[in-house]
């Protein structure tokens, strides 16, 4: 029977993390228990589970992962309320406030958010050679395949997607079997060309950049959502998953990996509501866990966007990502608790 560090450590990796205040949640159920650190111990409460005389059972308040310590075994959050039949959509208990631990910590927070400093950005020249992708240049053909492939084609005007076939000191030949995508600032200021893979090569990185560009100041596509007065967005993982959400008309930036960063919360906060949507893996759930946690009391309303496990947004369908967004989570609401500190 494992451990409790040892089931933390394996539930971490899965999709275990409550859109709820677990502990209210118990408590509305009218089920008793007590808590034991980060724990609620009580009876066993599964259908199919044992006589418990003695509290054997335990659910952890911040993620709803579960364990029962005399053999009906351990799960997610989220198999525990398939287990016991709870409607999450109907009976959720949302976090309304901050505990006044986490309020020291939110502003902090915002005090080293906001007084980052300003700096010189170091803008890269577009590639030599740089073409817009056609489907009757033959020099492009194999790039132009790939965004039939992958139902992108139309993008190529919208986001200025072209392709190169020479090299230079910036970006190199890697660029030679890629789509270059350019890439600005907040502002909309032109400041490096991203190249995605058009091979399945598992030897060449997927996304190049050209040295020095530091990623984590920029949120990809952030300047045509703000150019739009959106005051909401989703934050995606990927660029393609960006794109292609702007393409069905929704307001999606990329922050270039599972991490986001100080710099890119910071840009975030000029939003009322934020939707995380990365990735359903162990390092997207990481990244999301970490981001929830900087965007402790920015008064922004935060909400989590889960995909489902092994897809990203390029494959599925738009029906399908209307569902997914419509059961978003709720993680805080603090209103205009920014503006508050601030003053």
């Amino acid at each position: 029977m494992p451990s409790l560090k040892d089931f933390v450590e394996s539930d971490f990796n899965s999709n275990s993390f409550a859109p709820v205040d677990v502990e209210s949640f118990i408590a509305k159920k009218g089920i008793e228990y007590i808590v034991s650190g980060k724990w609620l111990k009580m009876k066993c409460i599964l259908p199919f589970g044992h006589e418990d005389h003695t509290p054997s059972f335990f659910i952890h308040k911040d993620h709803g992962g579960y364990n029962c310590y005399s053999g009906c075994g351990s799960g997610t959050w989220s198999e525990l309320c398939t287990h016991m039949n709870w409607d999450m959509n109907l009976e959720s208990v949302t976090v309304g406030m901050l505990p006044d631990s986490l309020w020291k910590e939110s502003k902090q927070r915002i005090k080293e958010i906001t007084s980052l400093k300003n700096h010189k950005e170091k803008t890269f020249h577009i590639p030599k050679g740089f073409e817009h992708i056609s489907a009757t240049d033959i020099h492009c053909s194999n790039h132009y395949n790939y965004l039939v492939k992958r139902n992108m084609t139309e993008w190529i005007g919208m986001f200025n997607i072209g392709y190169t076939t020479k090299s230079d000191s910036s970006y190199g030949k890697e660029y030679l079997n890629r789509i270059i995508i350019p890439c600005h600032n907040v502002e909309g200021k032109y400041i490096w060309s991203e190249g995605r893979l058009i091979t399945e090569a598992k030897t060449d990185r997927k996304y190049y950049r050209p040295f020095g560009v530091n990623k984590i100041e920029y949120l990809f596509n952030i300047h045509r959502v703000l150019r739009k007065g959106f005051n909401w967005c989703i934050v995606a993982e990927g660029i393609v998953d960006a794109m292609n959400l702007w393409f069905w008309g929704v307001p999606a930036v990329c922050c270039f990996g599972a991490d986001i960063s100080d710099e890119q919360i910071e840009q975030l906060m000029v939003f009322d509501k934020v939707f995380l949507c990365l990735d359903n893996d162990p390092a997207g759930i990481k990244g999301f866990v970490k981001a929830k946690d900087k965007m402790l009391g920015t008064g922004v309303e935060l909400y989590r966007t889960l995909l489902p496990k092994g897809q990203d947004v390029n494959n599925i369908t738009y029906k399908k990502w209307c569902s997914i967004y419509s059961n978003s989570k709720q993680i805080y609401k603090v209103a205009n608790l920014y503006n508050n500190i601030t003053k």
